[in-house]
């Protein structure tokens, strides 16, 4: 099986196996999303902030998240991975 193949299957397979849940209770997806979407209007109503975090690549992601939720979503929202907030908060209070 070529790569391109073989990573789309591997992902398809990882999106199958995700566990969404509420409150620690299994949901379905479009459960899952109403409620994403109402707690996200919420927060923009209320002018709060979403706060993304990742580790390794999945911090590029929640940079990126963070930038589209803000321009697109109109919701104030920060990444904690942001490489730049790490090291001067590291530089500035120690590692």
């Amino acid at each position: 099986m070529s790569y391109n193949k073989n990573y789309l299957k591997t992902f398809s397979e990882g999106l199958n196996q995700v566990v969404l849940e509420i409150e620690n209770k299994e949901v379905k997806s479009n459960i899952f999303l109403n409620r994403l979407l109402d707690q996200t209007l919420n927060t923009q109503k209320h002018g709060g902030r979403i706060f993304f975090f990742g580790n390794g690549a999945s911090a590029s992601f929640a940079n990126h998240m963070a930038l589209d939720w803000t321009k697109n979503g109109g919701v104030i929202s920060l990444s904690l991975s942001d490489s730049a907030l790490l090291t001067a908060l590291s530089n500035d209070y120690s590692y």
